[in-house]
């Protein structure tokens, strides 16, 4: 599973290098257009999806507030809103990422293992990420475990505030699902020739900035920052 990445098995990066891409650039026409960062950085098809799918989650939205006021309605905009958000979020996110992977020359490590769409597939879905990872036993228990586990506490609850705590279900996998897939950068960075390998995260370079040290580094970018190419991966 995969948000238009190509997962075939880890192969070195041609001598040629890509064109530079302006991180600042990919973040802000994100903002305007989801998806459109992506495909600027040449991920096509993973900006394709992004964008057809942020579509899905707004149709939703707006289906499930027009309709007339239930339970069933509140849901279908409940859901098509959580979608929309978090598809948005995720678009100029890696959008900007995806640009200083590129100008750092990288992409070609992360992207197998891209912890931002490993990311966003857990919190949107009962354990896709964990698929996406090649992690197929605990997508499996994600899935139908989780599944059968939110929907009896949802139920149970039915309408009370205590309801939104089930959040922290997903969110939990989606962290781990990150966790995982940085592990696993690391493990083919350390696999790969020396001459091929690039700095990590933590390493000192001139004008660069520590690899994602929260969520609170997505939305507070300053302009300074977006212009940035170095080796960071969120």
């Amino acid at each position: 599973m995969s948000l238009g990445l190509d997962q075939s098995p880890l192969t070195l990066p041609d001598n040629a290098k890509p064109a530079p891409k302006s991180a600042g650039f990919a973040f802000l026409i994100s903002l305007v257009v989801p998806g459109a960062g992506q495909t600027y950085c040449g991920k096509s098809g993973r900006g394709v999806l992004t964008l057809l799918a942020f579509a899905g989650g707004v149709v939703l939205s707006v289906v499930g507030f027009s309709v007339e006021t239930s339970s069933g309605s509140d849901q279908i905009a409940g859901i098509g809103v959580m979608v929309a958000f978090v598809l948005y979020v995720f678009s100029f996110l890696d959008a900007y990422y995806v640009a200083r992977e590129i100008n750092a020359g990288t992409d070609w490590l992360v992207d197998p293992n891209n912890p931002r769409v490993a990311t966003t597939l857990n919190l949107l879905t009962n354990g896709f990420g964990y698929w996406y990872l090649g992690k197929r036993n605990k997508g499996w228990i994600a899935f139908l475990v989780l599944g059968i586990l939110m929907r009896g506490l949802s139920r149970a609850m039915g309408d009370s505030p205590w309801t939104t705590l089930l959040l922290l279900i997903p969110l939990a996998m989606a962290l781990d699902a990150y966790r995982i897939a940085h592990r696993q950068i690391e493990e083919q960075r350390a696999a790969s020739p020396p001459a091929a390998r690039s700095p990590r995260p933590g390493d000192a370079v001139a004008g660069s900035h520590p690899d994602w040290p929260g969520l609170h580094s997505s939305v507070g970018l300053s302009s300074a920052r977006l212009s940035g190419t170095g080796d960071a991966q969120f």
